[in-house]
């Protein structure tokens, strides 16, 4: 009997049984005219039996990535749009929410067309679909507003600030009712550029041990403290970036429980990473925002089960060897994550953080909401399936891996893509 694990919480499905899909990408549990019936596939791509025991295949909707950076148009010699969209579509993932820090950003309908048509080719080429989210100000640089109305009509899904801080609180108020006026989300992510200039690691003891400068938690929370105060008070529909304290998970909770209109994310990194992944000057954990306290992690996670965090995104940021070889002080930040989001949030089952319905929410559901589209998407994965993290098996460019060495379990055997 080819029988799965089906996952849907929007549905409030978790059973084990067959499964049929349409083109549209309806679920059906028996046969019906005009779908498709799922069956998992063997080493040659033919089908075979699922095992008797049931949770060998899972089908559950595909996931959908906040923020990556694709690295074009710009910086070409450290990836691609085809080249990360195959990677991520190769790794369970169907949409990518493009950062805007491209050169040139995504503050103008030239660049958004120019990146869809490009993302057109990649999907055709087999890649995952691709979403620019667009500049809330020109060229990031937060004293011009972008043209709001025009970008959304042009194809993006909401409106960032990219890793850029947003120093002139007025002028995020301007924004944030202007969005306001046109119904868009902002994702914002909170950073107070005096707090965190020049620094490169969480300011604490394994920085103050390798003599690193550091960024501490304030330059996150006094801003997200602003970031939140001006959204309850604009009414504006905003999506938290990539935090990464306990701190900043207190205020998202006291601020959706006062009704303000916000979500957030977490980086896949910070919740399996901390400080003490520096030790021994790692460039591929040189991370912005930076790694911090172990309590931060768990903190973090503890989010994530409650609720209070509403998605995981990877935060995915490749390089080119040059970018990785300096001195530590000097190496750019970031690490390439787009290939471990699927099994890295599969263990957090493992460890007890996420039922299989939560985790469904946090890595497709939900960032699918938060960016406004239907998630018709479908993912067949092999859950116990191991594979291990390093250079050799990545199709992304970016070979700065983290998690370089990690053996996981959790493959994804094909992406079915509904007709829209």
């Amino acid at each position: 009997m080819n029988t799965m694990r089906v996952i849907d919480p929007r549905s409030d499905t978790d059973l084990q049984n067959r499964a049929w899909l349409s083109k549209s990408g309806e679920l059906s549990t028996q046969a019906r005219e005009g779908f498709q019936e799922i069956l998992p596939m063997n080493a040659d791509e033919n089908p075979a039996p699922c095992q008797e025991t049931a949770d060998e295949y899972w089908l559950a909707p595909a996931l959908v990535d906040l923020y990556a950076r694709l690295r074009e148009p710009g910086a070409t010699q450290k990836a691609t749009i085809k080249s990360e969209a195959l990677a991520a579509r190769n790794a369970g993932i169907s949409v990518i929410a493009c950062a805007p820090d491209t050169e040139p950003c995504i503050d103008s309908t030239a660049v958004v067309e120019l990146i869809l048509n490009r993302a057109r080719a990649a999907f055709g080429a087999g890649g995952a679909r691709v979403l620019p989210l667009g500049a809330m100000s020109k060229g990031l640089r937060g004293e011009e507003l972008s043209e709001y109305a025009g970008l959304t009509a042009a194809g993006c899904p909401a409106l960032s600030s990219g890793s850029a801080p947003m120093s002139n609180s007025n002028f995020l108020r301007r924004a944030m009712q202007y969005a306001k006026s046109f119904n868009v989300t902002l994702f914002l992510h909170p950073l107070d550029l005096h707090l965190s200039e020049d620094g490169i690691a969480h300011d604490g003891r394994v920085a103050a041990r390798l003599g690193l400068q550091g960024i501490p938690e304030s330059a996150e929370t006094l801003a997200l403290v602003r970031d939140l105060m001006l959204a309850e008070e604009t009414g504006v529909r905003v999506h938290i970036s990539r935090i990464s304290c306990a701190r900043s998970v207190e205020l998202i909770a006291n601020a959706k429980q006062r009704g303000a209109l916000v979500t957030c994310d977490v980086a896949l990194t910070h919740l399996f990473l901390c400080e003490n992944d520096l030790i021994g000057f790692r460039p591929n954990a040189h991370l912005r925002p930076p790694l911090r306290r172990a309590q931060d992690r768990d903190a973090l996670r503890e989010g994530l089960r409650s609720g209070v965090i509403d998605a995981i995104c990877s935060d995915h940021a490749p390089h080119d060897r040059d970018a990785k070889i300096a001195p530590f002080p000097m190496t750019e930040p970031g690490a390439s994550t787009i290939e471990a989001l699927l099994p890295l949030s599969l263990k957090l089952i493992d460890d007890g953080v996420l039922t299989p319905k939560r985790w469904v929410e946090v890595i497709s559901t939900n960032p699918a909401r938060i960016l406004g589209i239907a998630q018709n998407d479908w993912l067949l994965l092999a859950r116990h399936q191991r594979v291990r993290q390093s250079s050799e098996n990545t199709l992304s460019r970016g070979k700065n891996l983290v998690f370089s060495g990690w053996e996981l379990e959790g493959v994804a055997q094909r992406v079915f893509f509904a007709d829209v």
